[in-house]
């Protein structure tokens, strides 16, 4: 939940071992900060890969809604630690 919760804060990146990424291309493109924008095939990646929008839920405490929204917002999949290469797709324009 720390890794919804802090969202774009350099605390949220700095010593986190997951990579965020979105399935929603406009998510994307609003975090893009000029260096481009990559296609996954989801399938292809072998590392863990934990569908955030899918883990929380409006039941919760506070902390629990607040990551609940955040990422049905973001459709955030984060994925631990890498991503092979053929995973990779290529480049959006």
């Amino acid at each position: 939940m720390e890794h919804i919760l802090r969202d774009s804060n350099k605390s949220a990146w700095q010593d986190d071992p997951w990579i965020s990424t979105t399935t929603d291309l406009e998510v994307a493109r609003g975090f893009d900060q000029g260096n481009g924008i990559i296609a996954i095939d989801l399938d292809k990646v072998s590392s863990e890969k934990v569908y955030q929008f899918e883990n929380y839920s409006m039941d919760g405490d506070t902390n629990e809604k607040i990551a609940y929204q955040r990422a049905v917002w973001s459709r955030e999949v984060s994925i631990y630690q890498y991503i092979e290469r053929e995973a990779i797709i290529g480049y959006v324009k």
